[in-house]
């Protein structure tokens, strides 16, 4: 059976994705490189472009092959020590590839005490000889190699948060979703300790299939975030991956990434409204221009590029199989580039204060940036009330909430209100707060009532005042930062959360009286725009290095 991530995959309804015009982009020749019975798929050029490996199920299992571009010529490449998949090439030659090699579940191995035997882990082939990379109760999987060779990146489902002799039960190992994690390739193999790149914390959530720009500095991979939403193209500095941005929009499905020699353009899988079937889409990294590829009938899916950039390979069923395709691509200098008409990155508005607080203690009040004062009424459980604050409108735009709070003791349970907004159209329009975790939480909810939120890595501190930034972007992206440091989780919404009118600001309680703060506020503003103390991620950040 056929490892694979679609089928958790949803087919919305394609709506305001930038293009380029169709030119930019063509295919001027295909050519079939497999046929025959059995599905191949998962393909990837060897450095020297003489060979490509994929995985097939032409045999008893899953098997990785390598065939020879110039006589036909295939072998199986892996030990057969399990069903081999998603093989990916060192610079040198050497061949890295997942092996599932369960008798059943994880829990139903566990007895025997042979982690080999219990999950999905990583190989290495050198010279003929295989070699155990990665092994445990989990899931390691879809790996890429840095161009340096030293490092390769993969997906595992390991759960970095639990603590080791916890997190190897098989009963908890699949409590996250899947994360990005690398290991150094360099020491020997007993030196090898695993690393988490990029965790998500719920088993909707996933963040997948890395994909490396040459320099080593963008990272870009494929994510979803909850039930609801599709797979999306994200991408980040890998040295703070967690700052990342979205480059396919949210009515898009797109997967498996892969960044082009050159650095300047991103192949994948997509699906928009109106395509027969899955298509191969090329994206223009910098400007964000998004082309479908045509590669003919059936789906065509995982495109990897050739060593020289001029031709992509990729799977697609049209003869009933999955076979091997290449394509030799025509593409245009990045001169010849613009961006879509009317086309604004989210995030890239300055910031407006729309309220700030003032005069703490004895008579507290809210002001705008226009000038409005909205003075502050003491609440029943020594909270405060701010009524009519005036323009804090939630609609398309982005906007953030920023406090200094004072927290004297965490909550035993329920939660403690550090900071809401409530509206005529919901009154719990965002919500900042402890849960009784105790880590701090930024919310919002839509007009119908819809949630999305996003939590802190870890409880708060008691006893001296933290610094929390929360927003929102265009997009409905959540974001959370803890004294400057972004935090790991995020969430997303819808982009256009339809609260218009605000009736009231509370801060340190509820409107009720129920989740009074332990503690005090000692700054809060809020507003919209991208706030001016968190770093921007644009394209240009990412990209503009690789197009020089």
């Amino acid at each position: 059976m056929r490892l694979s991530l679609i089928a958790v995959l949803y087919l919305l309804v394609f709506s305001g994705c930038r293009t380029l015009p169709p030119c930019w982009c063509r295919v001027s020749e295909i050519s079939a490189v497999t046929d025959g019975r059995g599905n191949d798929t998962e393909v990837v050029w060897s450095p020297d472009g003489k060979s490509i490996a994929f995985q097939t199920d032409r045999y008893d299992k899953l098997r990785v092959c390598v065939l020879n571009l110039d006589d036909g010529k295939r072998e199986i490449a892996d030990a057969g020590t399990g069903d081999a998949c998603y093989p990916a090439w060192t610079p040198d030659g050497g061949l890295i590839y997942a092996v599932d090699q369960r008798y059943g579940t994880a829990v139903e191995d566990a007895p025997s005490g042979d982690k080999a035997c219990s999950g999905c882990g990583l190989r290495l082939l050198e010279n003929g000889v295989e070699r155990v990379l990665t092994q445990g109760y989990w899931r390691d999987y879809t790996p890429v190699v840095s161009s340096d060779g030293k490092t390769v990146y993969y997906t595992s489902t390991r759960n970095h948060q639990l603590p080791p002799g916890v997190r190897d039960n098989p009963l908890n190992s699949s409590m996250n979703g899947a994360s990005i994690w690398r290991l150094n390739l360099v020491p020997d193999n007993s030196e090898r300790t695993p690393e988490c790149v990029y965790e998500v914390f719920a088993r909707s959530f996933g963040s997948v299939q890395p994909s490396l720009s040459p320099d080593g500095r963008t990272m870009v991979w494929a994510q979803i975030q909850g039930f609801r939403q599709n797979w999306r193209l994200c991408a980040a500095q890998l040295a703070s991956p967690y700052n990342f941005i979205h480059l396919t929009p949210p009515e898009m499905s797109a997967y498996a990434p892969r960044i082009s020699p050159d650095g300047r353009f991103i192949a994948f899988t997509g699906f928009m409204p109106g395509d027969p079937s899955w298509g191969v889409y090329v994206q223009h990294a910098l400007s964000g221009g998004i082309a479908r590829l045509d590669t003919g009938p059936g789906n065509s899916k995982s495109p990897c590029w050739s060593p020289d950039g001029r031709e992509l390979i990729y799977e697609n069923n049209r003869s009933g199989f999955y076979k091997i395709y290449r394509a030799r691509i025509d593409l245009r200098e990045p001169a010849a580039f613009m961006p879509a008409a009317g086309c604004v990155e989210a995030g890239l508005t300055g910031s407006t204060i729309a309220a700030r607080l003032q005069n703490v203690g004895a008579l507290p009040v809210l002001k705008a940036a226009k000038g409005e004062v909205t003075q502050g009424r003491k609440m029943s459980e020594g909270g405060w009330s701010f009524r009519q604050p005036g323009d804090m409108v939630l609609g398309k735009e982005p906007f953030f909430v920023k406090v200094r709070v004072v927290i004297d003791e965490l909550p035993e349970k329920g939660t403690q209100v550090i900071a809401m907004g409530v509206y005529r159209e919901h009154p719990l329009g965002w919500q900042l707060y402890l849960r009784e975790n105790g880590h701090l939480t930024f919310g919002s909810r839509d007009a119908r009532g819809d949630f999305v939120g996003v939590q802190a890595d870890a409880p708060a501190d008691t006893g001296r005042a933290l610094s929390v930034l929360a927003f929102r972007d265009a997009e409905g992206l959540l974001k959370m930062a803890v004294d400057g440091r972004l935090q790991h989780a995020c969430g997303i919404g819808p982009a256009d959360i339809g609260l218009h009118h605000c009736e009231n600001i509370l801060l340190e309680q509820d409107a009720a009286g129920k989740r009074v703060l332990k503690g005090r506020v000692v700054e809060f503003e809020c507003g919209q725009g991208y706030p001016a103390s968190l770093p921007r991620i644009t394209r240009k950040r990412l990209f503009a290095g690789e197009m020089q």
